[in-house]
């Protein structure tokens, strides 16, 4: 499986990209944290990807890793009881990305 790179520019880019995972959670077949290659993998599924959309990883700092998975396990969980991820969970994700990762 083939991801692409994305890392937002700033919390509001980030709380879009999670709305939109919210929004099109029907279409995605897993979000979690690579803890080998350090990479937050947002995968999706066929019909997404028929429309154009890949998957994608945002690069996670070295020794966030647990605090990435942690937080991500609780915005989706949030979003599975109909909750928007919120700019709280969008700032505490993005001070663990790591913008300069591969």
């Amino acid at each position: 499986m083939s991801f692409t790179r994305t890392v937002p520019s700033s919390v509001s880019e980030l709380l879009t990209y999670l709305v939109k995972i919210y929004e099109g959670r029907s279409h995605i077949r897993s979000v979690s944290v690579n803890p080998a290659t350090g990479h937050l993998e947002v995968a999706l599924d066929g019909m997404a990807h028929f429309a154009g959309n890949p998957d994608v990883f945002l690069p996670i700092k070295r020794g966030k890793i647990a605090d990435a998975q942690e937080r991500i396990e609780r915005v989706m969980r949030e979003a599975q009881l109909g909750h928007r991820p919120t700019e709280t969970d969008a700032q505490a994700l993005f001070e663990l990305i790591d913008p300069l990762g591969a």
